[in-house]
């Protein structure tokens, strides 16, 4: 799980600040490093939910937080940002589910998205030039 703390940068620290200043318990600049005001607001958040305010960004801050995230459109859109969006999806909506076609070159898992459950589904796959949509019939 990816884990963030007091000290960590990146689009992933952005994507959570984001998050934070949506549900009004972050006020300071999306700047993608995570400072004393982004740990005050992660503590802030884990105390309105009940679990440890250590201001750590591990599972389970990140499983409470998955429900108020959105695609992010002023950040840099990372691997790590689509992986938690498909949680938050796959959490949201029973219908909709994912598994792997296998690894990038880059070692990372490459997601499908199944929609439906009946004997027609749609499938998505991202691809490296393209996106597909593939109906099953």
């Amino acid at each position: 799980m990816l884990l963030l703390q007091n000290g960590s940068r990146g689009p992933l620290v952005s994507f959570l600040q984001l998050t934070l200043k949506d549900l009004n318990l972050y006020n300071g600049e999306i700047d993608g490093i995570f400072g004393i005001n982004t740990s005050n607001a992660v503590k802030e958040f884990q105390t309105n939910n009940n679990i440890q305010d250590d201001g750590i960004v591990g599972e389970n801050t990140w499983n409470l937080l998955l429900p108020y995230t959105q695609v992010p459109t002023t950040i840099p859109y990372t691997y790590d940002i689509l992986m938690l969006n498909l949680k938050a999806i796959l959490n949201k909506y029973d219908f909709i589910s994912s598994s792997s076609i296998g690894d990038s070159v880059m070692d990372k898992n490459i997601p499908y998205i199944k929609l439906g459950n009946g004997p027609k589904q749609l499938l998505y796959v991202a691809g490296t030039h393209a996106n597909e949509w593939i109906c099953c019939p």
